[in-house]
């Protein structure tokens, strides 16, 4: 669904004037930005060319109040999309809609970031990096505080909000009865940059969702104190089993290795990885094992749930590439072409859609199972000094043919009726063996 508005020109009052413009289904919503359109000054967009005094200053007007509606819109259709109507944005606009059901904690930045947490929470599977994210949150709860404002997605596309959030985090703060300060203040230069950090990834998310569309500014906002963090230095799975491998260790270096190992993966503190022990490993219901510790520093408990192998070179494959399923070819003949993807595997395509040809599959897998069984019993019966395959040099279709056009005819059928019946019973179970081969070979190849 198309949730964003275009810019376009009516007449008010007899003179042009542009007009965010939105329509959903029978519903028009026409938001005058009180800019007069001159036709000489604009671009195709709509917009004011350098021609135009205070251009950019003018065309910024534009687009934050053109933001503002757009994740109005968002709000509704998401949420109250029969409520979505010209006045409700209007009111939400001019804030004499109190009891609009936007104007909630639907709308509000905490709740869209809780829903970020979320995401990161998965994706981090409680391991490092995801404190910085619950350190920001909780300075925002107590900037709202500080402020007496609740804020919004609107409210923090301001480059104001961001000087006022560096302030807030560089000065002390004392509990009061009514609320107690989980952000202290007085943060060191290098934790305020952290908490930009986290700022700015959420920025990045909610414009990825499509959410909402922030300005430049506010998104290079580089005012921020002086710091210094060393680059992040990742290590790839083959570069970990590369170091876990490495036979040149003394025995006074391996408990260190195997320490960094674990902790590539656990994301631990040093002094929370040095107490782990066997009481922290837990079994879940459904089979899973998961390491619940309380961290030493926050005193928050976490889990770290230990991913199958499967799962785990997903996750590598999403963090690498992101959620793109690649397909590449595995086999390539004249004939056909078959194709394969690491990320959605064609057994899970084909558990999804092709149930029934995997079942077919299964039971002819199952008869030409049965079928071998047969005939390896037959072998076996007939493979002694007086059975019928004694004097054969090989037991296959082409000698057991080539005997039963020996015996199978004139007074020879006779004193052979026996043999005869045992090797075209023999060579029926061939037949039906290639037949059933053929036929899974079909339907395997359908399904790839």
């Amino acid at each position: 669904m198309k949730t964003q508005s275009q810019l376009k020109v009516y007449s008010s009052n007899g003179h042009p004037y542009i007009y965010i413009y939105y329509k959903y289904k029978q519903k028009v919503i026409r938001i005058n930005t009180n800019k007069q359109y001159v036709e000489a000054h604009m671009t195709k967009d709509n917009l004011f060319s350098p021609i135009e005094p205070d251009y950019q200053e003018k065309n910024q007007e534009i687009q934050n109040l053109k933001n503002r509606v757009d994740s109005l819109i968002l709000r509704y259709l998401q949420y109250y999309p029969k409520s979505l109507c010209q006045q409700a944005i209007v009111n939400d606009l001019s804030g004499n809609h109190p009891q609009s059901p936007v104007n909630s904690y639907a709308r509000t930045f905490l709740r869209f970031f809780d829903q970020f947490y979320e995401y990161k929470k998965i994706l981090l599977n409680g391991g490092l990096g995801l404190k910085d994210y619950k350190s920001f949150r909780n300075s925002i709860v107590d900037y709202e505080y500080y402020y007496n404002i609740t804020l919004t997605l609107t409210d923090v596309n301001d480059i104001e909000f961001c000087t006022k959030y560096v302030n807030f985090l560089a000065i002390s703060h004392t509990d009061t009865p009514e609320h107690k300060y989980t952000c202290k203040g007085n943060l060191t230069n290098n934790t305020i940059i952290k908490r930009f950090q986290s700022f700015k990834t959420f920025l990045k998310w909610l414009e990825i969702k499509e959410i909402f569309t922030f300005s430049k500014a506010v998104k290079e906002y580089e005012n921020l104190p002086k710091g210094y963090l060393p680059d992040t230095i990742a290590l790839n799975l083959e570069e970990i089993n590369e170091i876990k491998n490495c036979d040149k260790y003394t025995d006074k270096e391996k408990p260190y290795i195997d320490l960094f190992i674990c902790n590539c993966f656990l994301g631990l503190a040093y002094v929370d990885l040095k107490k782990l022990d066997k009481t922290h490993l837990n079994i879940q219901k459904n089979g899973t094992h998961v390491i619940r510790i309380t961290r030493s520093k926050s005193g928050q408990q976490c889990e770290i749930l230990l991913w199958s192998e499967v799962k785990q070179d997903d996750c590598y494959i999403i963090a690498a590439d992101g959620w793109k399923a690649e397909l590449y070819i595995t086999k390539q003949t004249k004939k056909e072409t078959i194709w394969d993807c690491d990320l959605v595997p064609k057994t899970l395509v084909i558990d999804r859609y092709y149930l029934n040809d995997k079942t077919t599959i299964a039971n002819l897998e199952s008869d030409k199972e049965t079928i071998a069984s047969q005939l390896l019993e037959m072998e076996e019966e007939q493979s002694g000094e007086e059975g019928y395959f004694a004097d054969y040099d090989k037991v296959n279709k082409l000698n057991a043919q080539k005997r039963l056009k020996d015996i199978d005819k004139g007074l020879f059928a006779k004193d052979n009726a026996d043999e005869i019946k045992f090797l075209k019973q023999y060579l029926k179970l061939i037949d039906d063996q290639a037949k059933t081969t053929s036929k899974i070979k079909e339907a395997t190849g359908y399904a790839d």
